[in-house]
């Protein structure tokens, strides 16, 4: 996702535009790309929550899920007009634009940086604890 995200950096500095490809083109395409790679990336995570809640409360979980990504959408637009206003983005002066897509780029790889926090099964976990401890 990320890649793509960069990948508008280079759209807004109209790269594409002097290879030939139509801005509307690369907006229809690349916009769905993200929307498909958004999904595959929480399937995973409503796949383990369904197998972790006890049975009969898969409906209710992946109600709970549901609305806390549409808070965290919610949220990301409020930091997304303070990312804005804080590189100088307004309505009529652009210049800024760039800077924000690769800023939000990067913050798209921090959980990568933050998945080693979560443990891989109960083994790694107990052997973690046991060197802590040594």
């Amino acid at each position: 996702m990320a890649v793509f995200m960069v990948s508008d950096v280079l759209f807004v500095k109209g790269f594409y535009r002097n290879m030939g490809v139509p801005d509307t083109f690369y907006v229809i395409v690349f916009s769905g790309l993200l929307e498909v790679m958004f999904f595959f990336k929480i399937l995973p995570f409503n796949v383990l929550i369904a197998q972790l809640c006890p049975p009969g409360c898969e409906g209710s979980l992946m109600a709970l899920v549901a609305s806390a990504i549409a808070l965290a959408l919610i949220v990301s637009g409020y930091f997304g007009v303070a990312l804005a206003s804080y590189v100088g983005v307004t309505g009529d002066d652009f210049s800024g634009f760039p800077r924000a897509l690769l800023i939000q780029a990067v913050c798209t790889l921090l959980p990568i940086y933050w998945s080693s926090c979560v443990p891989d099964d109960k083994k790694s976990t107990a052997s973690k604890k046991d060197l802590c401890l040594s």
